[in-house]
């Protein structure tokens, strides 16, 4: 049978596959399931599997992940697959997962899955439905929780499923007496990175450099992944920023510069008023130092958390360039 599982949570699509797998096959194994990824596997290779009958095994399952053939019409090459679809033994699955919702609705496997297949939507959770989702998750494990924590852990997860299961599952190790409380979610649980980054920029904005230090120095905590991260979200606040200033030059209030760039008044408001200090030469220099901060560490010429330490702390003045 053909099955296309497709969503924008990869949890909920590696849940249900293994749940799928599990019922279908009586034992898993390398010779009961053939996994592929379509970005990196060969389509021939692909194909051979789906049309291959089981060996040693009553039935098989082909799983084909990163599916981005079902978004677009097939060329020829993916038409290799298609016929061998088209001539689908019983004893074999053939699932096709992919991991957003714009898949092309007359791709011919698409089509084809409706027809003779199974189309399985994993929808993400709604905004109104996460509250309900967290209370409903640690009751079920018998771990209770009040609603400031419910709504703390909601903020900091910001709808992404994958993040909200690690750090539930860090909290219930945490939490021996099953007792879930927001001191421990303010403990535990990570705060986005992008509030960290918020927060470090208004910091400088009232050049107060050594409240946006310390900061950087809790993100450091976070680990490397973090420090990396820093530079591009900080070349995205000051490219946001000189947007924003330019098109207020041009006569544009907050509310239709915030049209103009799809972004929320109220940020476009702020972001005005606290940049109000900064020149559009020190935006075209603090850009500048953030590209060749990236552009050395990448290199090998230069270690980022140094390089970002003396940004902060001399910002707006640190001047960094090429020859240094």
């Amino acid at each position: 049978m053909l099955y296309i599982l497709f969503g924008k949570q990869p949890l909920m699509i590696k849940k249900q596959i293994n749940k799928l797998l599990k019922n279908s096959l009586e034992i898993i194994d390398e010779f009961s399931l053939n996994r592929f990824d379509y970005l990196k596997d060969d389509i021939n290779d692909i194909s051979l599997a789906i049309e291959t009958i089981p060996f040693m095994r009553e039935k098989k399952a082909v799983v084909i992940e990163n599916a981005n053939l079902l978004k677009t019409k097939l060329n020829e090459k993916n038409r290799i697959i298609l016929r061998s679809l088209n001539s689908l033994d019983q004893t074999i699955d053939v699932y096709f997962l992919y991991g957003n919702d714009d898949i092309l609705e007359t791709n011919e496997i698409y089509v084809l899955a409706k027809k003779s297949g199974k189309i399985i939507e994993l929808k993400s959770l709604e905004k109104n439905d996460w509250p309900k989702y967290i209370k409903k998750y640690f009751n079920d494990k018998n771990y209770q929780i009040d609603d400031a924590s419910i709504k703390e852990i909601n903020k900091r997860v910001n709808g992404d499923l994958f993040t909200f299961m690690n750090e539930a599952n860090k909290l219930m190790l945490f939490c021996e007496d099953h007792q879930i409380k927001i001191t421990d979610v303010f403990l535990l649980v990570t705060k986005p990175l992008d509030d960290d980054v918020y927060a470090l920029v208004n910091a400088l904005y009232r050049h107060n450099n050594l409240a946006a230090l310390d900061i950087f120095h809790d993100l450091e905590i976070l680990g490397k992944g973090a420090v990396e991260t820093l530079v591009p979200l900080l070349g995205n606040q000051f490219r946001l920023v000189k947007q924003v200033k330019f098109l207020y030059n041009q006569g544009l209030d907050y509310r239709e510069i915030a049209r103009q760039l799809n972004a929320h008044e109220y940020r476009i408001k702020m972001t005005l008023k606290n940049s109000s200090s900064l020149s559009n030469e020190d935006i075209d220099k603090i850009l500048n130092n953030l590209y060749l901060i990236d552009l050395k560490t990448k290199s090998g010429l230069l270690d980022r958390s140094f390089a970002l330490e003396i940004f902060l702390i001399n910002f707006p003045n640190f001047n960094l360039n090429l020859s240094d």
